[in-house]
């Protein structure tokens, strides 16, 4: 057994069990497995420049400039404003329109941008038609990742299984060459959504239909000034004037009282007076700090509004320590709150992550400018202003020349630098920032995990492997296998994501299937689709993570509508891949 091979063996298991922790991002977990692969040789350089080049990653990066080209110029937000007029007027159609807009839209753009461009619009049409958010929001995660299984652009997931039927010198995936199978289990999704969601759906109203949620515990730092009337009152005392209120901090200049770091201390903190200069970390509820925020106005005829935002995937703020934001510099907002998507967060050392909440306060205008450019959602969004609306025809071509491969005019890499070549040169996309960041992360884990599939590959890691599991997987029918190989795929991607369950299982399920004397491609079609049914789970993806987290929603409401809404696409697979694939391989 060589260095090599142990060692991709190791680094794969490293990077799925840092992505099933959830603490590592899962682009960060790919890229660096593949930097350490690249630095022990592991992965050569022809490996490396067979990464690079891969059609995969080509087809990906210029679908995403294609996506990119419409939101910038505008075409998106058409789209939703034509369904905004249409609620008065025809409301059932309209809420058809947007979700068989989510549904086919995920066809050619990628799942996150699409839920993070189509959850505002919900809420808006949500409180247009006054109806409760929660039931119409959760459905379009699931149709979107449905959606994505409509062509072999809808999802990066599609193209790491097309590039491991490449690396194994098989033909990858054409453009629609599952698409009547994802055809079949839309039809059976949408179906149960119709039939059973409203009885499912958990309902209320979500927080993000209202300005903030007033009893939401919050962070945040209150500082004692000279004229305080704090200043000499015991801690214990403040504690007993504020019900709901937590202190978990006192700082000063020459120490920290700290209530966080050992439970022994807290009667430290509440015998403790304050003083001038001294900063209590609390936490209360959010209307507790908008009557605190309203006693230090000074200016009574201004009219300030406070507004709960919330940290979207592809948000700028992401990484940044809270002071980073520099929000009152910038837009003259304060950031009274914070509620953490993970665990409790320490102001002062806190990094903005996806799913955050913070309780803002500020003008309208000021509001609104800041939710428009997208750095946070919230319910003031507003239209994004600076569309290039005058290259609209930019996109359309873009979006001409990425279908030629439907009629056989060029291949798919070949369109897909074709059309990024028409945005780029049409000036359809942003100068600053052409692809935003989750775009930017989905490549980053495209290219990790087609890295480290390479030198698993190279290494005879994954002949190993397959060698291993002959024997047993020999003994199973064919049918059987596949229905196996189905059910394995779907339950890794509610623990990993579903890009790195195709990564780990397609190079494995390829050279056994070989071995055995079947066609590899109804098994690698098998755990495409089940990994892309990662519906159960609020932890499973991140569009699943993002719309939890500004919806409200339990993981209980995932279970409840996605444990059933998989099976079906599961059955539905197992019944139809082998009509459309035969199992055995071609004599």
């Amino acid at each position: 057994m060589s260095a090599a091979l142990v060692l991709s063996l190791l680094v794969a298991a490293l990077v799925f069990a840092a992505m099933a922790s959830d603490r590592v991002a899962p682009h960060r977990a790919a890229l660096a497995g593949a930097a350490v692969l690249l630095l022990s040789g592991a992965l050569d350089g022809p490996g490396l420049m067979g990464v690079i080049g891969s059609p995969g990653l080509i087809i990906i990066t210029g679908m995403m400039l294609v996506a990119a080209a419409l939101e910038h110029t505008g075409l998106i937000d058409r789209f939703v404003r034509r369904l905004k007029a249409q609620v008065g007027r025809q409301p059932r159609r309209a809420w058809v329109h947007l979700y068989a807009g989510v549904l086919l839209g995920s066809a050619v753009l990628a799942n996150t941008p699409m839920v993070v461009l189509a959850a505002p619009a919900v809420v808006a049409l949500a409180r247009q038609s006054g109806i409760s958010v929660k039931p119409v929001l959760l459905p379009i995660v699931f149709l979107a990742s449905l959606g994505g299984c409509l062509s072999l652009v809808g999802s990066s997931v599609n193209l790491i299984a097309s590039e491991s039927l490449l690396q194994a010198g098989l033909g990858g995936f054409g453009l629609f060459e599952f698409s009547l199978l994802g055809l079949l289990c839309a039809a059976g999704g949408v179906g149960f959504l119709a039939l059973f969601g409203p009885r499912l759906m958990p309902i209320g109203d979500a927080p993000s239909a209202q300005l903030y949620e007033p009893e939401r515990l919050m962070l945040g730092e209150h500082a004692v000034t000279a004229g305080d009337p704090l200043v000499g009152t015991a801690a214990l005392e403040f504690l007993q004037r504020h019900a709901g209120v937590s202190i978990l901090d006192c700082r000063r200049e020459a120490d920290t009282q700290s209530a966080a770091d050992e439970p022994g201390r807290i009667s430290l903190i509440a015998d403790l007076r304050l003083r001038a200069g001294d900063r209590l970390l609390l936490e209360a509820p959010a209307r507790w700090w908008i009557e605190q925020a309203d006693l230090r106005q000074v200016d009574r005829a201004a009219a300030p509004i406070d507004v709960e935002v919330w940290v979207p995937p592809q948000s700028r703020w992401l990484g940044l320590p809270l002071a980073g934001l520099r929000l009152d510099r910038i837009h003259g907002i304060e950031v009274l709150g914070l509620s953490a998507a993970q665990g409790r967060a320490h102001w002062a050392k806190h990094r903005v992550q996806i799913g955050d909440r913070l309780l803002l306060r500020g003008s309208r205008p000021e509001l609104e400018r800041l939710l428009a450019s997208e750095a946070a959602l919230g319910p003031l969004q507003v239209e994004r202003a600076g569309h290039a609306t005058h290259r609209q025809w930019v996109a359309w071509l873009a979006l001409a020349a990425a279908a030629l491969p439907a009629i056989g005019w060029l291949s798919l890499p070949q369109a897909a630098v074709l059309a990024a070549l028409i945005v780029m040169l049409g000036g359809a996309i942003s100068r600053t920032q052409p692809l935003n960041r989750p775009s930017l992360r989905t490549l980053g884990l495209v290219f990790g995990m087609l890295a480290i599939g390479e030198a698993l590959v190279g290494s005879g890691a994954v002949g190993l492997l397959a060698d291993a599991l002959e024997g047993s997987a020999g003994r199973v029918e064919p049918w059987l296998l596949l229905g196996l190989t189905l059910l394995i795929a779907t339950l890794a991607t509610e623990v990993l994501t579903n890009g790195a369950a195709v990564a780990l299982l397609a190079p494995v399920v390829i050279p056994l299937c070989l071995h055995l004397g079947l066609d590899p491609r109804p098994f690698v079609v098998a755990v495409l689709f089940g990994a892309s049914a990662s519906f159960a789970s609020p932890l499973a993806y991140q569009t699943n993570t993002y719309v939890h987290q500004i919806g409200g929603y339990r993981f209980a409401d995932f279970l409840r509508v996605g444990v059933p809404l998989k099976l079906i696409v599961c059955l539905l697979c197992w019944y139809a891949i082998p009509r459309m694939w035969p199992l055995q391989a071609a004599a």
